[in-house]
C-alpha cells in the first residue's frame, strides 16, 4: 500500500472527491487537526438535504421491515424518477402505518374492556345493579367474600349490607351513615376497589359485543398487513438501491470533513495500492486538469520496518503546511516496500488491512477477530488458527457421538441463519465435529463407551491409563507381568524407594520422605492391581 497525498484549491475540491469515488481505489485518512493553520473541512452543499432523504428511506425500510436478502442481488431498479416515486412511497406508508397503529391501540383498549368486564362476569349480576343509586353505597372489588362480610358486619357504621362473592370478585351492597363508611369499614381487609363502568346489561354479552367488535378490527388489520406487505414486495429493490446511492452520497458531501483545508487550499491523504498509484494520479490529473499535486508519500511493507514518517508541530511549516512533498534536494527516494519517508510530515496512521483468506480459512477469520484484527505489517495467523483450533479441540473431545452433533450443529447454523457471523462460526463448529469424530474413532469412543472392547480390538490411542500393563518394578523388577486393567488414573510406572542412610542432612531427609512416598504409592497400587 502506497500513502498518498492530493494538494489543491477549494475550486477544484468538489471533481477531486467525484473521481476519488468513482475509481474505489483510496482509503481517505481522517486529518487529525495537528498541522498548524489547517482545519478539517465543512461538508459540501447539499449534504443536509441528501441525508435527510437517506433518513427517509431508511424510516421507510424499517416500517416495510425491508432486509438486504429480500431482494435479488442482481435487480436494478431504475432511479431516474427517485424523488417521485419516493414521496409517492412516503405518503402510501405513512398512511397505511397510520391505520395500523390506530388498529393496533383499538384491539389494545377492546382488551383492556374485556379483561375487565370479566371480572364482572364472575358475580352473575347485571351492570346495571352495580351503579346508580341514592341511598345504598356499592363496592366492586378484587378479595375475599369471607372476609368483606365480617368486615362490615363488625362496622358501626353499616346499617344494613349484603355480599356477592366468586373465587377473586366481590360486590358489596350497604346502607350506611356516611358517604364513605363502605370503603372505611373495608380498610384492613385485603380488597383493590374496581371501576364500576356505566353499562347495562349482561356482563358477558357486553364480553361476546367485544369480541365481535375485536374480531373486525383483526380483520381490519390483517387486510392493511397485506397492503403492507403488497407494497414492500414493489418496492424493496427501489428502496435498498436508493439507501445505497444515497449513503455514497452522503459520505461524498461529508468527505470534506477528512480535510485538511485552509481558506482557499485543501490536503486530503490517503492509502491507495501501490500498482495502483500511477492509474490514481494520471485520472485525478486528467479530472482536473492537471490543476492538484499528487505526491506518493511512502510505501508500507508487510513488515515492522515500514519506516513511518513522524508527526511534526507544524512550526516550519509554509502554505502548505508540511515539509518535503515536493522535491528536495535532501530527500530520499521512496522505496519498495518499506522505503525511507524520512522528512515527510503526515498523519500518523497504519494502512487499511483486509484479510483476504481462501474458502476453507476464512470462516476461521471470526476467531482471529475476536482478539484482534493483524496490523497491516503483522502476519494473519488464521491460517494457524485453521490448523490448530479444530484439532486440538478434536484431541480433547474425541468421541465419535459428540462429533456428529457438533457437526450437525454446525450444519445447521452454516446452512439456516442469516447472520454472515454466525454462518461463519457454524463452518468452525462443522470443523470441530469432524475433528472430534476422527480422534474419536482413535481413541474408540462413541457417547463415553468404548466400542473398541466390543471386538476385543485395541484402539490406535489410548486414553486414560495403560488397560493392562504395570510396570516392570512394581512387582519387584523382572520382565513385565500382566495384570486386571485399572479402571482410572495416569499412566505411571511405579519404583520402590530405597532406603537412606540413618545420618540425614535436611535435603537427605526431604528425599527419604519422597521416597517413603513413592513406596507408599507403590504399594497401594500394588493391592489395587492384585483385588
Amino acid at each position: 500500500m502506497s500513502k498518498v497525498s492530493v494538494t489543491g484549491a477549494r475550486s477544484v475540491m468538489e471533481p477531486v472527491i467525484e473521481t476519488m469515488y468513482d475509481m474505489r481505489l483510496v482509503h481517505i485518512t481522517d486529518y487529525d487537526g495537528s498541522w498548524e493553520g489547517f482545519e478539517p473541512g465543512d461538508p459540501l452543499p447539499g449534504s443536509d438535504e441528501t441525508s435527510s432523504t437517506l433518513v427517509t428511506v431508511r424510516s421507510i425500510q424499517s416500517i416495510l421491515d425491508i432486509e438486504d436478502e429480500d431482494v435479488d442481488p442482481e435487480a436494478s431498479p431504475d432511479l431516474s424518477n427517485a424523488t417521485e416515486r419516493l414521496e409517492e412511497i412516503r405518503a402510501e406508508v405513512n398512511n397505511l402505518d397510520d391505520q395500523r397503529t390506530e388498529c393496533r391501540e383499538q384491539l389494545r383498549r377492546l382488551d383492556e374492556r374485556r379483561d375487565r368486564m370479566e371480572q364482572f362476569a364472575e358475580l352473575g349480576l347485571e351492570l346495571d345493579l352495580l351503579w346508580g343509586y341514592d341511598s345504598l353505597d356499592v363496592l366492586v372489588g378484587e378479595g375475599d367474600a369471607g372476609e368483606v362480610r365480617n368486615a362490615l358486619e363488625q362496622s358501626d357504621s353499616v346499617e344494613a349490607f349484603d355480599v356477592f362473592g366468586s373465587d377473586e370478585t366481590v360486590a358489596a351492597f350497604g346502607y350506611t351513615d356516611g358517604d364513605s363508611a363502605l370503603t372505611d369499614a373495608l380498610v384492613g381487609v385485603s380488597f383493590t376497589a374496581l371501576d364500576v363502568p356505566a353499562e347495562d346489561g349482561d356482563p358477558e354479552t357486553v364480553i361476546a359485543d367485544i369480541e365481535s367488535e375485536r374480531g373486525q378490527v383483526e380483520a381490519e388489520l390483517e387486510v392493511l398487513e397485506d397492503e403492507l406487505e403488497a407494497l414492500e414486495e414493489d418496492s424493496a429493490a427501489f428502496l435498498l438501491a436508493l439507501e445505497e446511492e444515497l449513503s455514497i452520497d452522503v459520505e461524498k458531501y461529508e468527505s470534506p470533513l477528512q480535510f485538511a483545508t485552509t481558506e482557499r487550499s485543501f490536503i486530503v491523504e490517503g492509502w491507495v495500492p501501490t500498482d495502483s498509484y500511477e492509474q490514481f494520479e494520471r485520472d485525478l490529473q486528467t479530472a482536473v486538469d492537471g490543476r492538484v499535486e499528487v505526491a506518493e508519500l511512502m510505501q508500507a511493507a508487510h513488515s515492522t520496518d515500514n519506516h513511518l514518517p513522524e508527526t511534526g508541530s507544524g512550526s516550519d511549516r509554509g502554505e502548505s503546511g508540511r515539509r518535503g512533498t515536493g522535491d528536495s534536494p535532501g530527500r530520499e527516494p521512496v522505496a519498495t516496500d518499506g522505503g525511507t519517508a524520512s522528512g515527510i510530515e503526515t498523519v500518523d496512521d497504519d494502512p487499511p488491512v483486509i484479510q483476504n483468506n481462501s474458502g476453507l480459512v476464512g470462516p476461521f477469520e471470526l476467531l482471529t477477530k475476536a482478539v484482534d484484527r493483524p496490523k497491516y505489517s503483522e502476519f494473519d495467523p488464521t491460517i494457524i488458527v485453521f490448523l490448530t483450533f479444530p484439532l486440538f479441540f478434536g484431541f480433547m473431545i474425541g468421541d465419535i457421538g459428540y462429533g456428529l452433533v457438533y457437526m450437525a450443529l454446525g450444519y445447521y447454523m452454516s446452512s439456516r441463519l442469516d447472520s454472515q457471523a454466525l454462518q461463519s462460526f457454524g463452518t468452525i463448529v462443522v470443523w470441530m465435529g469432524l475433528f472430534t469424530v476422527a480422534f474419536g474413532v482413535l481413541y474408540g469412543e462413541i457417547i463415553g463407551l468404548h466400542f473398541f472392547e466390543w471386538f476385543d480390538m485395541e484402539p490406535v490411542i489410548k486414553k486414560g491409563l495403560d488397560q493392562g500393563e504395570v510396570g516392570a518394578h512394581l512387582a519387584g523388577g523382572g520382565r513385565p507381568r500382566r495384570y486386571r486393567p485399572v479402571e482410572s488414573g495416569v499412566h505411571l510406572r511405579v519404583h520402590r524407594g530405597v532406603p537412606a542412610p540413618r545420618s540425614r542432612t535436611g535435603h537427605q531427609r526431604g528425599r527419604l520422605v519422597a521416597a517413603g512416598a513413592e513406596r507408599s504409592v507403590g504399594v497401594h497400587l500394588q493391592q489395587n492391581v492384585h483385588q
